[in-house]
Formats: structure tokens, sequence, C-alpha cells
């Protein structure tokens, strides 16, 4: 983009930026004569041809400036940042610098820079090639038109290079920007360590749902002894149902469980003397639809009805006789 812009500075703007220099030289070789050029005085005597000159190539300046700043701007964007001018003792550490110089990614750089310069310069040497008789030719031209061939030929060739430099360019920032992406992604292992420190070890994540499945089974099974029956499947599935006529409208689950938390959930009730009653249907039932702690769903309210007056029957007669 600098290289583009600077060309068509010189192509729009060169005469202007000609006669101004011609101007300043004219008047610097004129007065060369009539100047005092003491040392007390040599500053003050240059500062107005300075001047001048500064005015002459502003536009090339600002090209150069403005495109640079946009060709920046465009790869990363508007960033400011003092990283580059912080202190850093390693940028003085010959050995790092040794590895810098020597990695694989600076030989890389230097191998692209070198194939840069070599198309350019194949470039180059194809048009000069076909502009031999043109050169040839000037021999015969006034200075002026000399200078005119010159500038044609120049202004070709460099066009010829802009042209390249952007195919370049376009090449090497798909590449960069593809190399960068690759290099921000993170490895299996990168990804599992992010995946702990977000959201837990997943050996310590499974260990506490293991203690609390635990601790949870342990409560679970301090209430069996209060429940009024433990129905089974018979021998796959337990759910113990507490009733308190003054606290419930319907029968709670107290504790539940398959295979040997069901062979757990029996023993407590033998031990506390709970009723086991088997009804196959009734336990899938209750085991299926119901959280402990929940009342029994209202289909099977006819008949736990029948369960829990079939036990209270027997505890009658028990304590009768």
């Amino acid at each position: 983009m600098v290289l583009a812009a600077s060309l068509a500075v010189f192509v729009y703007a060169g005469g202007w930026m000609g006669l101004r220099l011609q101007d300043l030289l004219r008047r610097c070789f004129r007065d060369v004569a009539s100047t005092d050029l003491r040392a007390e005085t040599l500053l003050g005597t240059m500062i107005p041809f300075l001047q001048d000159a500064v005015i002459a190539i502003l536009p090339l300046i600002l090209a150069v400036l403005v495109f640079g700043t946009l060709a920046y701007v465009g790869q990363f964007g508007f960033v400011v940042s003092t990283k580059a001018i912080t202190p850093d003792t390693k940028k003085i550490d010959p050995i790092a610098g040794f590895k810098r110089l020597f990695s694989v990614r600076s030989l890389f750089e230097a191998v692209k820079g070198l194939a840069k310069v070599g198309v350019i310069a194949a470039i180059v040497y194809a048009g000069i090639r076909g502009q031999m008789d043109a050169i040839l030719g000037l021999a015969g031209l006034t200075p002026f038109q000399i200078v005119g061939e010159l500038v044609a030929i120049a202004q070709s060739l460099t066009l010829r290079v802009v042209v390249a430099l952007v195919l370049i360019a376009v090449i090497d920032y798909v590449y960069q920007r593809q190399h960068f992406m690759n290099k921000q992604k993170m490895t299996k292992q990168e990804v599992k360590d992010e995946f702990k420190n977000t959201e837990g070890d997943p050996k310590v994540k499974s260990r506490i749902r293991r203690i609390q499945m635990e601790l949870a089974q342990k409560r679970m099974m301090q209430e069996v002894p209060k429940a009024d029956v433990v129905i089974t499947n018979p021998t796959h599935l337990a759910v113990a149902l507490r009733y308190d006529r003054d606290k419930d409208d319907a029968p709670v689950v107290v504790a539940k469980g398959a295979g040997f938390v069901a062979q757990r959930i029996r023993e407590k009730a033998r031990e506390a003397g709970v009723p086991i009653i088997e009804r196959r249907e009734i336990a899938r039932e209750l085991y299926k639809r119901c959280k402990l702690g929940a009342l029994i769903p209202a289909h099977l309210y006819q008949a736990v009805a029948e369960i829990l007056a079939y036990i209270y029957s027997r505890k009658a007669k028990g304590h009768a006789a």
C-alpha cells in the first residue's frame, strides 16, 4: 500500500513536487554567493530552505504515513500498546536472541523474504529487458527528454512491482491469518485442563456426587423405620410409605430403591418391624413416578389405601390379642 501510494503521488503530484524542488535548487545556487555561511548564522539561513523542501515532499510524506497506518489498522485493528517499549531483560538475553534468530519460524520468514525479493527482482529484470531498445535510444535525446523517458520506464516498472506485491500481500495475509488461527487452537490436553478449571475436575465431581448419594441413602435408610409399609417387586424394587393422618394429605414416599438399595430397605424394614407387602404393579408405579418426600399419585390412592387398611387391621388384631 505504501509503494502504491508513493507511485500515485509521483504520477499525480510529481510534476508539482519537481517544480518546487527545482525552484528551491535554483534559489540555493543563485543566492549562495550572497548568503552568510558563518557558523553562527548557518542554521537561520538554512531553515527557510528546509521548510520549502519539506513542503515540496509533503504529499509523499503524508501518503506514506496515511497508507502505512491504514495497512496496519486493516490487518490488526487499532491497537495501542506499550509492550514493545517496555523494558524486558529477555530481549537482551543472547541465548534467547540466538534461539529466536535460528528458530524454524525465523528460518521460514527468511526464506519467504528471499522468495519475495526474488519475485520482485525477476519482474524488474523482465521489465528492464523489455525496455532495452528504449534505454539504448536515450543516447540521442536531450537531457529533459532522457528524464521524461526514465520517469516513464520507472513508473511502468513500479506499477508492475506494485501489482506483484499486492498478490504476494494477499497470499501472505491469508497464510498469516490461517497460521495465527491455528496457533490459537487448543490441544486436547489444554481443553481438558480448561474444563477442569471452569467446571471442576471430573474425578473430584464424581467423588462428590458419590458422597452425596451415600449421604442421601443414609438419610433415606433412617426414614425406613418410620414407615408404615414397604411395597416390593418382590426383590428388584422396594418403596417405603408413611402416612400421618394429621400432617399428610396422602401417603408419602420416604424411601425407594432398586437392586442392592431395595435389599437394604427390606433389611431395615425387618429390623424395625415394618410390614413388607409384595405388590409388583404398585411398586413399579411408585418407583417410576414418585420422588423422595413426594405424595403418591392420585390414581394409586385406592390401591395404597387397601394395603394400609389391611396393615392397620392386622395391627389392630395383634394388639387386641
